[in-house]
C-alpha cells in the first residue's frame, strides 16, 4: 500500500496494520516514533506530541525553520470517490416519483422513485401487459414520457389496445365483424385527438427490426429515447422474449439477471424508472418474490416486486394485485381490480385512479 500524501514529504516509512510509521521522526530524530493512523491523527512517542489532525501537526513543525517546506506542502488526502462521508451526504429525499395512477398503490409505495427496478410477474394471460399499458398512460398524463419495449405484440395490436385504454367505453362504438362477433372500436375522432396527445410523449421499440429483441440493443433504444424523447419511465414486457446469446439454461437464468442489471444501471445512472416484466417458475411458491423465473438476483436488485394475478368467478374481482416487496418503505399488501373488457381497464375496487386523460381536454 502507498504512503499516505501527507506523510511523502517526510521521509520514508512503511504500514504497520493500520498506522503508517515514519522510518525517522523529522524533528527529533527518532527511530519508528512517529506515527500516523487515518486521517490526520498523529503522534511520537518521544517528542510526546500528538494531535487529531494535519493542521496540529502543521503548526506543530511550523516551530521549526528547517520545516517550513515540507509545513507548506502538506496537505490532506483527497476523499476516495467510492465512499461517503454519511454526515455530510444529502439525500435526495422525495425526489422525483412517477405515480401509478392507483391511488392506494402509490400510497403504499410511494410511486415509483427515480434510479430503481420494478419488477412485474404473473403467469401468462394474466394481465401483466394490459396493466403496464395503463401505467404507461397514466404516467403520460402526468406529463412523463415513456419508453415501451414489447417482444410479444406488433406495433399495431399495442397501438390498439393502447388506444381503448386511453379511450373507455365512453369513447368507443361497436362494430360486426365478418364472422358475426361485436366488435369494439375507438372512435375516429377520440383516436385523432389521442394522437395528438400523444405525439412526442410515448416511444415504442421497433421489435420487427433485425436482432431487436437482444439485450444489448433494447439498452442502446432506451438510451436513445432517454436522449432523443426525454424518456423517464421505461418498460420491458418481457424478460423472457429479450433474447441472448446462450448455451444453457443455467446461462440462460444468468443472462436474464445480467439482463435485470444492467436495467438497474441504466435506471441509476440516468435517474429514471425501469419496469421489467419477468415470468414466475412453472409450480407454485410460498414466496411471490422466489417464485419469479431465473435467478433469485433478479427479485433481490428490485426496489419493487409486483404480481398480476387473475381472479376466479367466485373471487367477486378479476384481478389481484399483489405489492410483495417495497424496498423503501416495506408495507405490502394485495389490492382487487374490475376489468373492463371493452376499453382492457383496470378499475379498482378500492381507491380513486385515472379515470380519464389529458386528450379528452383537447
Amino acid at each position: 500500500m502507498d504512503a499516505p500524501v501527507f506523510a511523502q514529504k517526510l521521509g520514508s516509512g512503511k504500514w504497520v496494520g493500520t498506522e503508517y510509521v515514519i522510518d525517522k521522526c523529522p524533528v527529533c530524530c527518532g527511530d519508528q516514533t512517529l506515527r500516523f493512523t487515518g486521517k490526520g491523527l498523529w503522534g511520537c512517542t518521544k517528542c510526546h506530541k500528538g494531535g487529531n489532525n494535519l493542521k496540529s501537526f502543521s503548526s506543530w513543525l511550523s516551530d521549526k525553520p528547517m520545516m517550513s517546506s515540507i509545513v507548506e506542502s502538506l496537505k490532506d488526502p483527497e476523499r476516495p470517490d467510492e465512499l461517503i462521508d454519511i454526515a455530510e451526504y444529502h439525500s435526495p429525499y422525495l425526489s422525483k416519483v412517477i405515480a401509478t395512477g392507483f391511488s392506494l398503490i402509490d400510497r403504499m409505495l410511494g410511486g415509483l422513485t427515480e434510479g430503481a427496478l420494478t419488477i412485474i410477474t404473473g403467469k401468462r394471460g394474466e394481465g401483466k401487459s394490459t396493466w403496464l399499458g395503463q401505467l404507461a398512460l397514466n404516467a403520460v398524463n402526468k406529463n412523463h414520457i415513456v419508453c415501451f419495449y414489447s417482444g410479444e405484440l406488433s406495433a399495431g395490436r399495442f397501438q390498439s389496445w393502447l388506444f381503448s385504454q386511453a379511450a373507455g367505453v365512453g369513447n368507443m362504438h361497436t362494430v360486426v365483424d365478418p364472422f358475426g362477433a361485436e366488435r369494439w372500436l375507438v372512435n375516429e375522432a377520440a383516436e385523432s385527438k389521442m394522437r395528438e396527445w400523444l405525439k412526442g410523449k410515448f416511444d415504442l421499440y421497433d421489435n420487427t427490426k433485425i436482432k431487436a429483441g437482444e439485450r444489448k440493443t433494447i439498452l442502446r433504444a432506451f438510451s436513445r429515447s432517454r436522449t432523443y424523447s426525454g424518456s423517464d419511465l421505461f418498460f420491458v414486457d418481457n424478460l423472457m422474449t429479450a433474447r441472448f446469446d446462450i448455451d444453457s439454461e443455467q446461462d440462460a437464468l444468468r443472462a436474464q439477471a445480467n439482463f435485470a442489471v444492467d436495467m438497474l444501471d441504466f435506471a441509476r445512472t440516468n435517474n429514471v424508472h425501469v419496469v421489467l416484466v419477468a415470468h414466475p417458475k412453472k409450480g407454485e411458491a410460498d414466496d411471490i418474490n422466489e417464485s419469479v423465473a431465473g435467478l433469485a438476483d433478479i427479485t433481490n436488485m428490485a426496489t419493487n416486486v409486483i404480481q398480476i394475478k387473475r381472479g376466479k368467478e367466485s373471487d367477486g374481482y378479476d384481478a389481484l394485485v399483489t405489492v410483495a416487496k417495497n424496498r423503501e418503505y416495506g408495507e405490502v399488501g394485495s389490492f382487487e381490480f374490475l376489468y373492463n373488457t371493452h376499453c382492457r381497464r383496470f378499475i379498482p375496487s378500492a381507491g380513486g385512479y385515472t379515470e380519464s386523460y389529458g386528450w379528452e381536454r383537447l
